[in-house]
């Protein structure tokens, strides 16, 4: 068995530093590392080089505790560029921080001061939102949120979070939208709340259906449906794995029409080390 598993797992070059909690975002041939719990730094991994280079830190003021990062579609205009929000994470009743960046790149920024220089300083860089464009209220609980792109426009951003909320941010005015029907997350009994979860966008023979999303979190398994012309929600119950019902903070990914869950801590505190598929086709 250990050799079947040497085939098949290669081992990669270590994080520059520690990291839990963290975000990521994938570029091209780069695998983009925003920050973690108690640790503000941002890196790049390139995949066919193996090696990391930094990027930016937050700010010292910020703490990272659950947050998230998404890739903003609907402002998107140059292929060499992709434009990063990231929010979310602060601990309860500290004021919520909205950052964005729009990323160029590292490896193909020149080492040498001249050609340094000439980069627009405005890449590369977290850009501190002001108040009125900051995503959540003062007295949101925004530790381990999860938030996806969606809309026909790709113009919305979906958020869901602790106890059992779901909003809908317009990014053009960086406004929830208000009239928002049936915007409670139904769970399951049991379930302290929606945090540090897995959320999804649906995906059927490899395309992504429009404000189709799927969430597990402990015992509540649901297909979310946003009907963007009413402003309302509809849920349906999705099985889940009796093994995962005490579990929180699985790591996941989806890939095709499959999520990856592995890993999570149960509420003896105790970690796992366990990988599970999931089919949304079936």
């Amino acid at each position: 068995m250990s050799t079947q598993l040497n085939n098949i797992f290669q081992t990669l070059p270590e994080l520059p530093k520690p990291f839990t909690s963290l975000q990521c975002i994938l570029f091209k041939d780069e695998l983009l590392v925003c920050g973690g719990f108690q640790t503000n730094d941002c890196y790049s991994y390139h995949t066919l080089k193996k090696q990391y280079k930094y990027i930016c830190s937050y700010p010292n003021d910020i703490e990272l505790r659950g947050h998230c990062v998404v890739q903003l579609i609907h402002s998107q205009t140059n292929s060499n560029e992709i434009h990063l929000l990231s929010f979310g994470g602060q601990v309860k009743n500290k004021m919520k921080q909205t950052f964005s960046m729009k990323y160029k790149s590292v490896w193909e920024i020149s080492d040498s001061k001249s050609e340094h220089h000439s980069i627009d300083q405005s890449f590369n860089i977290w850009i501190r939102h002001n108040q009125d464009t900051n995503i959540g209220k003062l007295e949101d609980d925004l530790e381990g949120l999860r938030g996806l792109i969606g809309g026909i426009n790709n113009d919305l951003l979906f958020i869901t979070h602790y106890p059992e909320n779901i909003e809908v941010i317009d990014l053009k005015t960086m406004k929830p939208l208000t009239g928002i029907k049936n915007n409670i997350i139904p769970r399951e009994k049991h379930t302290f709340g929606i945090d540090y979860h897995c959320f999804v966008p649906l995906a059927m023979n490899n395309e992504k259906l429009i404000n189709h999303f799927i969430l597990f979190c402990r015992n509540t398994g649901l297909l979310i449906k946003y009907d963007e012309q009413n402003k309302t929600f509809h849920y349906e119950k999705l099985p889940i794995c009796t093994a995962l019902n005490d579990f929180i903070a699985c790591s996941f990914v989806y890939f095709y029409d499959f999520i990856f869950l592995f890993g999570g801590i149960n509420s003896k505190f105790e970690i796992t080390k366990n990988l599970y598929k999931y089919s949304m086709k079936e």
